[in-house]
């Protein structure tokens, strides 16, 4: 197994954020009011070479995301955290000069097999025959350490690019994670619904 460890640009946050200066929700609150700014700091992916295929864990952020981000409509990804990165930062590029194909990546993540409680859901969908508006897309979970159940991004056939609903589970639990996401056209396909 080779692990490599890949610089995908740098962030900064708030300092509030850094160090809790009073006890939730009011931490939240000073997140918010707080004018300082941490330092720049790195932010890594991991691609993790396997016998079985290639892994890559959290891959950065991407340069098109940058410029949504100053107009989302939630407050806290607007305002209160900032990255840099350029498209040679981005993680294509630097698995491409490791010599890693992205197809391989993308291969591999597709072709993990169902858990057996997500194995439950798809008999029910198949059962009401929703099944064709259900596509298992892997990709989507970003970190596993937060994830305690399924994990679901629905988006609109013909309409934006972005997800209308997303739904993480966010209590701290080991239980598996998975992930289903809407089919779409590829013409409509938003793009930061698949893998690198």
């Amino acid at each position: 197994m080779r692990v490599h460890l890949i610089e995908t640009g740098t962030v900064r946050i708030k300092t509030a954020q850094v160090e809790a200066r009073r006890p939730a929700p009011l931490s939240l609150v000073d997140v918010f009011t707080d004018p300082n700014w941490s330092g720049w700091v790195p932010t890594y992916a991991f691609a993790i070479e396997t016998e079985e295929g290639v892994i890559v864990v959290d891959t950065g952020q991407a340069t098109y995301l940058l410029d949504e981000m100053k107009h989302s409509p939630h407050p806290f990804i607007r305002g209160n955290a900032a990255f840099r990165v350029t498209p040679e930062q981005e993680v294509g590029p630097q698995l491409k000069t490791l010599g890693i194909n992205t197809a391989e990546v993308t291969s591999f993540i597709q072709g993990g097999a169902p858990t057996t409680e997500l194995e439950t859901v798809l008999r029910h969908l198949r059962s009401r025959k929703l099944d064709p508006f259900v596509q298992i897309d892997y990709s989507i979970i970003r970190g596993l350490a937060y994830y305690t159940g399924p994990v679901f991004e629905a988006f609109a056939k013909g309409a934006s690019m972005r997800a209308i609903r997303r739904s993480p589970c966010w209590q701290r639990t080991s239980r598996p994670s998975w992930s289903i996401t809407r089919p779409f056209e590829p013409s409509s396909a938003p793009r930061g619904s698949r893998p690198v």
